[in-house]
């Protein structure tokens, strides 16, 4: 009786926090306009959805499962916001149930409730909960993958379902992959940890176990990708994703978007301010603590290792924050359970006040970061007014990569960043990177302005002539802040134009050394074309001609 009434307590507080976890993330979340990438994702899906366009195609820099997935709620209610962001909505409500169970098969039932009502109230999990972006999806996988194959090593199911959990995990881990290749990192430091724990344990009947749970559920995912992709476009197919997980690879290491201590400033938003300092005394009390147990020593290696991963790496963005919040939560609840006797010596209701404290200080600034984008209608001002006062043959111009809000927003083609293209009464709409970087960037990242380093992307000769030769029509504000502004060209561009920066070029990093060398490789004619030849598409083969001509 006992029994049934502690689960029927449990299954009703696990119910009331699924519910309040999936209104916060639910709530208005087709009132603001796409970010950058979240425009990107929905033209991905609306060429997939309308017109059988492989997301393989059209979102080269990443595998297809995140299209796949949005497609589904595109297919039911159309290409909006809400349909692109309901998956992240859902995704991110079971990350806050799966881990309570994580938590709570690495410790103890408190544990899991605390390690789960502190992930709900995040601010960058909940932010991010509620966009068109895949590191939410990505980060329930990646926990979810772990979550079963801890089960099977912790010894919580029973010998003759042992398997079921492993190829279960493998199947998760398989998915993760397909979602984001990146999810390699987290998945890769897992089993690391999981191989060299028992040798340095000198346990080697348990290594010998770790690796044959290892080896079945990686063969497992091996097989899930490889038949994937070899599934929906052959060995070119296979080719390319190898192709373009090695540039993702160069791309994080080479290109500098933020300074070296972008991550630790970032935190103190992502987690708010006072969980970001306890979860720094976390980590310092849990690496000395004299006591650790296996899942302690699991969860410090984790959080600590990635942190300096993608700290070390150059590209460094909040979102990347993302697939770790559940590790880290676990880690940050263990903490606190590990110390009630001492929070409970400050008095009787010790204990309950600092709880109360951390989820009303996390979930408040949750609340404020929530109401600072609700009202980004950017690129809707922007639509409202071209539509209105300019006819569709009128061009429009960018001066960011191709636009892509605008250009989901207006429905029209748009020239960029080329100078020779410009015509008298030619529209140009020029985002103002230094007044609001809420167009450029992503949902949060408007908080960390000053953390970034001070640039003006794109083509600096394309936007002063625009400015020196245009007339200020409009300024669409967010924020109070000059976000974009529309110019009107009022003279022809001057013939004979040097150094103009096209699409191809726009972003000058040192990624483009990798190009050089295909390119080099390609205008050889030697044995590696050949090869490219035989094994690559026609498209394909014609963007490498068209790159290195």
């Amino acid at each position: 009786m006992y029994i049934k009434k502690i689960k029927s307590s449990e299954f009703f507080f696990l119910s009331l926090i699924i519910l309040i976890v999936f209104f916060i993330r639910f709530i208005s979340i087709s009132s603001m306009n796409f970010y950058y990438d979240e425009s990107i994702y929905a033209v991905i899906a609306k060429d997939f959805v309308y017109n059988n366009i492989s997301p393989w195609v059209t979102a080269a820099w990443q595998p297809p499962l995140f299209t796949w997935i949005n497609s589904v709620p595109v297919r039911l209610f159309g290409l909006n916001e809400f349909s692109m962001r309901i998956s992240s909505v859902i995704f991110g409500t079971f990350s806050v149930l799966l881990v309570y169970y994580f938590a709570k098969l690495l410790f103890d039932k408190k544990t899991g409730f605390l390690a789960a009502i502190l992930l709900a109230v995040l601010p960058l999990h909940v932010i991010y909960s509620r966009t068109a972006f895949n590191d939410i999806i990505q980060a329930f996988l990646i926990l979810a993958s772990v979550f079963l194959m801890e089960y099977s090593i912790n010894k919580k199911c029973k010998k003759e379902k042992e398997y079921v959990f492993i190829i279960s995990s493998g199947i998760m881990a398989s998915l993760a992959f397909l979602l984001k290749y990146n999810s390699i990192i987290v998945l890769g430091l897992y089993w690391l940890f999981n191989l060299a724990y028992p040798l340095f344990k000198k346990n080697k009947e348990n290594f010998y176990k770790i690796f044959k749970y290892f080896a079945v559920s990686n063969f497992v995912a091996f097989i899930i990708i490889i038949g994937t992709i070899l599934s929906t476009g052959g060995i070119p197919r296979l080719i390319y994703v190898i192709h373009n997980f090695l540039f993702l690879v160069i791309l994080q290491s080479t290109q500098i978007t933020n300074p070296f201590y972008y991550h630790f400033l970032a935190l103190f938003d992502g987690l708010s301010p006072l969980l970001f300092l306890l979860f720094i005394v976390s980590i310092f009390f849990m690496f000395i603590y004299k006591n650790k147990i296996r899942n302690e020593y699991l969860l410090l290696f984790l959080v600590i290792a990635y942190f300096l991963i993608i700290t070390l790496q150059s590209r460094r963005l909040a979102r990347h924050q993302i697939i770790i919040l559940p590790f880290l939560v676990t880690i940050l609840s263990r903490f606190i359970m590990l110390n009630v006797h001492k929070i409970k010596k400050i008095g009787k209701y010790g204990f309950g006040i600092l709880i109360f404290i951390l989820i009303f200080s996390s979930g408040a600034w949750s609340i404020m970061e929530i109401t600072k984008t609700a009202d980004f209608n950017v690129w809707s001002q922007v639509k409202d007014y071209t539509n209105s006062n300019y006819p569709e043959n009128i061009t429009l111009h960018s001066n960011f990569l191709r636009g892509r809000p605008i250009r989901y927003y207006t429905q029209r083609d748009i020239v960029s960043e080329k100078i020779s293209a410009l015509k008298k009464g030619d529209i140009v709409l020029i985002w103002n990177f230094r007044g609001s970087t809420i167009p450029e960037n992503s949902p949060f990242e408007d908080n960390l302005y000053f953390y970034k380093q001070e640039k003006v992307p794109g083509n600096p000769k394309f936007r002063d002539y625009v400015i020196n030769n245009g007339i200020l029509v409009k300024t669409f504000f967010y924020k109070g802040g000059d976000a974009v502004r529309l110019y009107k060209i009022k003279n022809p561009p001057l013939t004979n134009l040097s150094e103009e920066i096209t699409e191809d070029k726009i972003i000058n990093t040192p990624i483009f050394g990798l190009w050089d060398f295909i390119c080099n490789t390609w205008n050889k004619n030697g044995i590696i074309k050949k090869i490219i030849l035989k094994t690559f598409s026609n498209d394909q083969i014609s963007s490498i001609e068209k790159r290195c001509s």
